[in-house]
């Protein structure tokens, strides 16, 4: 669906900063074919005609070679490079973002919410169970599931520090 062919378009768009070290001043002339086809990064495009186009062609565009494959799944994207994408004038960005669905304030810390593993590096499927959860505003559910998780989580942290109090008196 929707949310799919944006995700391959924001990848695409990472995988070519990526692999080719280009600066993030290229994402303001980085045309749609570059979100679309990695083997035609000058090309000019106009997103719109694509929905003239049909499925199956789209689908060519929008899939990844094997190579490309092994490169998203065998090099995760720095943070930084994420930030510099999401923080570029874009219209390219803004436009996945929006397709997308998420909402701008998240866009701030974009990096930081997908980063999941605290490790500086944001793989495929971190990115995209990220997005996925991004989409939307924020339901009254989604703060109540954080806050009993962080109950939780304080709860087996305070049985922890118990443990080691009483391991540490019982040494000295």
């Amino acid at each position: 669906g929707r949310f799919n062919q944006s995700c391959r378009r924001f990848l695409r768009v990472l995988l070519n900063l990526q692999t080719t070290g280009m600066s993030s001043r290229c994402l303001d002339t980085m045309s749609e074919e570059c979100s679309t086809t990695a083997s035609k990064p000058d090309a000019a495009f106009n997103w719109r005609r694509t929905s003239r186009r049909s499925e199956q062609e789209q689908r060519k565009h929008s899939s990844f070679s094997l190579a490309e494959q092994n490169t998203l799944r065998n090099n995760p994207f720095r943070k930084d490079l994420l930030d510099r994408v999401v923080r570029s004038n874009s219209p390219l960005v803004a436009n996945i973002l929006e397709d997308l669905d998420i909402e701008p304030v998240d866009c701030l810390s974009l990096s930081d919410t997908l980063d999941a593993d605290g490790d500086g590096f944001i793989k495929v499927h971190e990115l995209i169970q990220g997005l996925r959860r991004l989409q939307g505003p924020a339901r009254r559910s989604d703060i109540v599931t954080v806050d009993l998780r962080i109950r939780r989580m304080q709860k087996h942290l305070d049985k922890v520090l118990a443990k080691l109090c009483s391991n540490f008196d019982r040494v000295t």
